[in-house]
């Protein structure tokens, strides 16, 4: 579920009532995701991301109201049942001195954070390279075929159209806009998964993603 998640907000970022938008700020070099302490051992493998004291995949709902307070609002995705949804959003304001604010997404059935996303405004990449560091890795994605009106997950591909940079032993990646003539971050994502499948075979993993099976007319003995 995640997967598609990541791959809906590749798309719907820009658009989203609940990603208020970021206004980059020199303030910004002293923000506290970027004081958290991470994992540098492995940067090609995925660990939790940290970010204002909430672990992805570890802090609770619980935790998150404890420590950031009550947020500004609170929804569900387009898709759930918002009698029973299976995800609650969580929408709070920047604390960081920046305008706008951040969403966080929590599963219902664990009670646990899934991702948080930042969705800046007006945050070049060259300007986020510099607070977030050189040693990211660059990936391309591809959604998979599935059907239509079902939630693509994505896969690595050298052929996507999806650009992520990723600091994966840090819980991070990035949205990069890479038209015009600056490259503007889109939304920054803290996880604690790979956000994409490795290759497009895993795609068959999803019962609405395996590709479909023409009808072959037994022979004749």
């Amino acid at each position: 579920m995640f997967l598609s998640l990541i791959a809906w907000l590749t798309v719907a970022i820009p658009t989203s009532p609940f990603c208020a938008h970021l206004t980059w700020r020199h303030g910004l070099a002293e923000a506290a995701f970027l004081r958290e302490p991470q994992d540098q051992q492995d940067e090609r493998q995925w660990k939790a991301g940290t970010y204002r004291g909430i672990t992805v995949g570890k802090s609770t709902a619980a935790e998150l109201l404890q420590k950031w307070g009550k947020p500004k609002v609170i929804g569900h995705w387009d898709w759930d049942n918002p009698k029973n949804p299976k995800f609650r959003l969580y929408h709070f304001d920047s604390e960081e001195g920046l305008t706008g604010g951040i969403m966080v997404n929590v599963e219902m059935k664990t009670g646990k954070v899934d991702f948080i996303d930042v969705a800046p405004d007006e945050l070049p990449f060259s300007k986020a390279v510099e607070l977030f560091g050189k040693d990211y890795i660059e990936t391309w994605y591809e959604f998979c075929n599935c059907e239509p009106g079902e939630e693509a997950p994505i896969f690595e591909s050298p052929d996507g159209n999806l650009r992520y940079i990723e600091y994966r032993s840090r819980g991070i990646a990035m949205v990069v806009n890479y038209s015009g003539n600056t490259k503007m971050v889109t939304s920054i994502q803290f996880v604690d998964k790979p956000i994409g499948l490795k290759s497009a075979k895993e795609c068959e993993k999803f019962p609405e993603c395996r590709p479909k099976r023409k009808n072959v007319k037994p022979k004749r003995s």
